[in-house]
């Protein structure tokens, strides 16, 4: 009887406790997944950002800086590769197809967000 007080009652011992522990393990380890691929996702958009920004500022191409804003920066890379091609002889408009594809594949997720009630 006074290992029952000192440990307290004889539930907490059995498949309840194990299973809240493991629970929380797994809770654990999902937020530290969560945490680090969220450190990774900003670390490499800051590395594709300046990368993106370097090649458009050295190609001397107006409004570099769209480099850091996520769906205009499909434009600059876009230029870039035009003034690649322009260089090379060609005339493209890749800057204009990428950023419409870029718009075209994300639009229904603005249309969800905006109309669909819960």
């Amino acid at each position: 009887m006074a290992d029952l007080l000192y440990y307290g009652s004889s539930f907490g011992s059995g498949f309840g406790s194990g299973f809240l522990s493991g629970l929380r393990d797994i809770l654990l380890a999902a937020v530290g997944v969560l945490i680090i691929s969220i450190i990774l996702a900003i670390v490499l958009y800051i590395f594709q950002a300046l990368s993106l920004y370097t090649m458009a500022e050295r190609r001397g191409l107006p409004n570099p800086w769209l480099a850091w804003i996520p769906i205009a920066s499909i434009y600059t890379l876009g230029s870039v590769t035009d003034d690649i091609n322009r260089r090379g002889g060609k005339n493209t408009v890749y800057r204009w197809l990428l950023l419409a594809g870029n718009i075209l594949v994300f639009m229904p997720v603005f249309i969800n967000l905006t109309f669909v009630r819960v």
